[in-house]
C-alpha cells in the first residue's frame, strides 16, 4: 500500500482532529500542512521540532484552523466535476452543438474555387495596395437576463470603417462566463455585479456590441478550471435570415473608454436584479470565443461576391482580433485571479440621510459652553499659581489661597447662629472643583513663580508641545493640566559634558607627563619634602588651573569665561578623584598641590629609568665583585713580588758573603791595597744595590740580607770606627776562604773595595 500523498491528507483533514498524532506523519507531510497553514518553521529542523510547532500551532488551534480549512475546501474545485451548490448532485454536462455550413443555393457547374487559409497568427505586417470596400455588417447583441428567458436579439449597425484596428475592436467577439451554479439558486454570497459574468457586458456602455447571436458550440475555448456543465437550454426562437441593407448608415460617434476596470462601477438601468444564477468566478472561469462558427453562419446568407470580398477583408481583421484577444484574455484572467484569491469587491458606502435632531444639537451645545465656562473659571484661579517652590509641593501663591479659603471657611462658621454672614466673603453657590496644587518644580533645578533655572551641568529642555504658538497659554490652568501644562525639563548638557571630559584627559595628560619628566630627571623619590607626594610630582592648585585656562582659551581674559572654567574645572577634578586618577596635598603654608598616581615617559626615559634602577639595586653587587677581583689580582702582584724578593734577598746574602770572603782573602795578600779585614754594612749594601735608587726599597730589601748574614756563623759582626771617624757596625768573615761560589759570577761588583777609599 503506498503512503498517502500531502495533498490527500491536507484533503481528508484528519490531522485536525484533537486526538490525531503528529508523529505518525512524515517529515515532508508536516511541512506542507505548516506551510498551508501559513505557519513558519525553522531552516533547520528535525521531526521532533517539527511535531512541537504542530502541537503549540495546529493542535491548540484545531478549531479554528478546521473553519478555515473548511472553508478553503468548499471553493477548492471538486475532482468529479461541477456539482449542483444547493443538493450536492453533479451537473450534467450540456452536448455541444455544431453548426453545419450548408449553400445558400444549389452549386452551380464552374470549378471550385479555391478559398485563401485563414491566417491565425500573421504577424501585423503592413499590407500594400489599396483597401477594399465592403458593405457594412449587422451586428446581433444578445442580453441575457436569466436562463429561463429567450435571448432578444438587436440588430444594430456598426460605425463605418475608419481603419483596421477600429474596425476590429467593433467586431470583437462576444465573452461569456460559464456559471456555477444553476439558475434560481439564492443563496450565493458573491455581488449582483461583476464584469465577468453574462449581462454585465450587455448592461456596459463602454462595451462594443456583440457581433452575432450565439447559435452553435464555439469553436474555440480557453478554459482556466474545470470544464463547465450546463443545464440543458430552453428551446430556441426559429431563426430568420437576416435582411442585409448595403447603404451606410452612421451612428453618433461615442468616445471610447478602457475596457476594464480596477473599480467596480454601478449597474446601469438596464442591468437585471436576478443573478443568482450566475457564475463564481472564484471557482472557474470560462473564457470563450465564437467568432469562427458565427463568421460561417453569416456567409451561408451573403452573395458569392459579397461572400469573397468579405473572406479578404475578414482575414485581415482576424490578424489584429487575435492580437487583441490574447492581451483582453491576460488581463481578464489577472483581475479573475485576484478576485478568486480573497480580492473583495469595492463597494460604495451608503449615505444615510438621517440627521442628528434638533434638541441633541441644542443640548450639545449648551452642555459644551457650561464646560466651556467651567474650564475658564477654574483657569483664571490656577494658572497664577505657577511653580512649587524648589524641594516642596506648595508655594507662597499657594497658600495665601489656601489661607483665603480657610478664613472665609472660618467667617461662615463663626456667624453661623447669629446669622452676620453678610460681612464674609461669598461662596460659590455649586462646589465646583477648585485648584489645590501646583506645578512639581523639575529634577535638578531651582524655581521661582514663573521661572525655572537648571543646576550646572544640565540645561532646560522645552516641551514638545510648547512650540506651538499660543498653545501654552490656552493650556495653562486647565483642569487637568496644571497651572503650567507643558513644564520644561533639565536634561544633561551633553556639550558641558564633553567639555569637562576634554579638560579632564588635558588635566591627566599634564599631570602625567610632569611626573615622568621629574622620575627621567632623577629626583629621589624616598626623599621627604614639605606638600608630599603631590608637591614632588604635581603642581600648584592654582598654577595648574591658569596653565591651562591659557592653553583652552589663548590668554584671552574674560570674567563670565573665567568663572565657567573654574566650574568645569573643578568637575573635572572631581571625576579624576572619583576614580583615582590623582593625588592632592598641602604645604606646612596651607597651598594645595596636585599630581598624577601614574607617570607618562618617553621610550628613552624608560630606558633611563631602568637603568638608574638596575644600577641601585645592583650597584653594591658590582662593586664587591670589582674590589674581590682586585683584591685577588693585588694578592697575586704581592705573592710574586715577595717570591721576587726572597729570591733577590737570597741571591744578595750570597753576594755579600762573597765579598766578605774575597775582602778578607785580599787583607791578608795585599795589606796596602786592602788595609781592614771588615766591611761595613752600609758600604756593603750601597755597593750591592747601586742599582736600585728608591731607598725605601734598598731598607726592604737589605734588611732580610743583614738578618741573615749576621746569623751565619762564619761572619763576625763588630763596631769599628771607620776613615771618616764614625762608628758603624761592621761585617769580618771568619771562615775559611775557598774558591768563589758560582752565584758571584753572576754580580759584577767594582774592582776596588770601600776599605781601599
Amino acid at each position: 500500500m503506498s503512503r498517502p500523498t500531502t495533498s490527500q491528507i491536507i484533503g481528508k483533514g484528519d490531522y485536525l482532529q484533537p486526538d490525531f498524532n503528529p508523529k505518525t506523519l512524515t517529515i515532508p507531510h508536516l511541512i506542507g500542512i505548516l506551510a498551508y497553514h501559513q505557519i513558519p518553521y525553522p531552516p533547520q529542523h528535525n521531526k521532533a521540532k517539527l511535531v512541537e510547532i504542530f502541537d503549540e500551532e495546529i493542535k491548540k488551534n484545531y478549531v479554528e484552523l478546521r473553519k478555515e480549512w473548511q472553508e478553503r475546501q468548499d471553493t477548492l474545485a471538486s475532482e468529479e466535476g461541477i456539482v449542483n451548490g444547493v443538493t450536492g448532485s453533479p451537473v450534467q454536462k450540456q452536448p455541444v452543438r455544431r453548426s453545419s455550413r450548408r449553400a445558400s443555393r444549389e452549386p452551380s457547374a464552374e470549378p471550385a474555387r479555391i478559398e485563401p487559409t485563414k491566417r491565425r497568427r500573421a504577424s501585423a505586417e503592413p499590407r500594400l495596395g489599396r483597401a477594399r470596400r465592403t458593405a457594412p455588417k449587422r451586428i446581433e447583441v444578445i442580453s441575457e437576463e436569466s436562463e429561463d428567458e429567450q435571448p432578444q436579439v438587436k440588430v444594430e449597425e456598426p460605425p463605418p470603417k475608419i481603419a483596421k484596428k477600429r474596425d476590429s475592436e467593433a467586431a470583437r467577439p462576444s465573452r461569456r462566463i460559464s456559471q456555477k451554479f444553476g439558475p434560481g439558486t439564492e443563496d450565493s454570497g458573491w455581488e449582483d455585479y461583476n464584469i465577468f459574468q453574462s449581462g454585465a457586458e450587455s448592461s456596459s456602455p463602454v462595451r462594443s456590441p456583440t457581433k452575432k447571436a450565439r447559435k452553435s458550440a464555439l469553436r474555440r475555448r480557453t478554459s482556466f478550471s474545470a470544464p463547465p456543465e450546463m443545464p440543458p437550454s430552453p428551446p430556441k426562437a426559429p431563426f430568420t435570415p437576416p435582411h442585409f441593407d448595403f447603404s451606410p448608415e452612421l451612428p453618433p460617434m461615442e468616445p471610447r473608454t478602457p475596457r476594464w476596470r480596477l473599480s467596480m462601477q454601478e449597474p446601469s438601468d438596464d442591468y437585471y436584479d436576478d443573478v443568482s444564477g450566475l457564475a463564481d468566478v472564484s471557482a472557474a472561469i470560462v473564457v470563450e470565443d465564437d467568432d469562427g462558427e458565427e463568421d460561417d453562419e453569416e456567409q451561408q446568407f451573403l452573395p458569392r461576391d459579397q461572400e469573397d470580398e468579405d473572406q479578404e477583408d475578414e482575414e485581415e481583421v482576424d490578424e489584429l482580433e487575435d492580437e487583441e484577444n490574447e492581451l483582453e484574455d491576460s488581463q481578464t484572467v489577472a483581475v479573475a485571479q485576484r478576485i478568486a484569491e480573497g480580492g473583495q469587491l469595492v463597494r460604495r458606502e451608503s449615505k444615510s440621510d438621517q440627521s442628528i435632531p434638533l434638541w441633541q444639537r441644542i443640548a450639545i451645545l449648551l452642555l459644551v459652553l457650561a464646560l466651556s465656562s467651567l474650564s475658564a473659571w477654574y483657569k483664571i484661579e490656577s494658572a497664577p499659581i505657577g511653580y512649587c517652590d524648589t524641594g516642596s509641593h506648595t508655594n507662597d501663591v499657594l497658600l495665601d489661597i489656601r489661607k483665603k479659603r480657610e478664613e472665609t471657611e472660618s467667617c461662615y462658621a463663626e456667624h453661623s447662629e447669629d446669622g452676620k454672614r453678610g460681612s464674609c466673603p461669598p461662596l460659590p453657590l455649586v462646589p465646583l472643583p477648585r485648584p489645590e496644587a501646583c506645578t512639581p518644580c523639575p529634577a535638578h533645578a531651582t524655581c521661582s513663580r514663573f521661572s525655572v533655572r537648571c543646576d550646572d551641568g544640565y540645561i532646560l529642555s522645552p516641551h514638545p508641545l510648547s512650540h506651538i504658538p499660543y498653545l501654552s497659554e490656552l493650556a495653562n490652568g486647565l483642569p487637568g493640566l496644571g497651572p503650567i501644562a507643558f513644564p520644561p525639563r533639565c536634561v544633561d548638557d551633553e556639550l558641558r559634558k564633553k567639555h569637562i571630559g576634554r579638560l579632564g584627559k588635558l588635566i591627566d595628560t599634564t599631570l602625567a607627563e610632569t611626573k615622568g619628566n621629574r622620575i627621567c630627571t632623577g629626583i629621589d623619590p624616598e626623599k621627604p619634602i614639605d606638600g608630599g607626594e603631590a608637591r614632588k610630582w604635581g603642581y600648584d592648585y592654582e598654577d595648574l588651573k591658569s596653565t591651562l585656562y591659557k592653553k583652552e582659551y589663548n590668554n584671552r581674559e574674560d570674567s563670565r569665561l573665567r568663572a565657567e572654567f573654574d566650574a568645569v574645572f573643578q568637575e573635572a577634578l572631581g571625576q579624576l578623584k572619583k576614580y583615582g586618577r590623582i593625588i592632592e596635598g598641602k604645604d606646612s603654608t596651607g597651598r594645595k598641590y596636585i599630581a598624577s598616581d601614574h607617570a607618562d615617559m618617553t621610550w628613552s626615559c624608560k630606558a633611563t629609568v631602568a637603568l638608574r634602577r638596575s644600577w641601585a639595586e645592583w650597584r653594591s653587587k658590582v662593586f664587591g665583585t670589582i674590589g674581590l677581583i682586585l683584591f685577588s689580582w693585588y694578592l697575586k702582584v704581592k705573592n710574586a713580588q715577595r717570591r721576587e724578593e726572597k729570591q733577590r734577598v737570597a741571591e744578595l746574602v750570597q753576594i755579600a758573603l762573597d765579598e766578605l770572603r774575597e775582602v778578607e782573602m785580599r787583607h791578608h795578600t795585599d795589606p796596602v791595597t786592602t788595609p781592614h779585614p771588615y766591611l761595613s754594612s752600609v758600604q756593603l749594601r750601597d755597593l750591592i744595590l747601586q742599582d736600585e735608587h728608591d731607598p725605601q726599597v734598598r731598607r726592604r730589601l737589605w734588611g732580610p740580607v743583614e738578618r741573615v748574614i749576621e746569623g751565619n756563623a762564619n761572619v763576625r759582626v763588630n763596631c769599628e770606627e771607620l776613615r771618616g771617624g764614625e762608628e758603624d757596625r761592621v761585617w769580618t768573615w771568619v771562615g775559611s776562604t775557598g774558591l768563589a761560589s758560582p752565584s758571584k759570577k753572576r754580580v759584577s761588583l767594582p774592582s776596588q773595595s770601600p776599605s781601599r777609599e
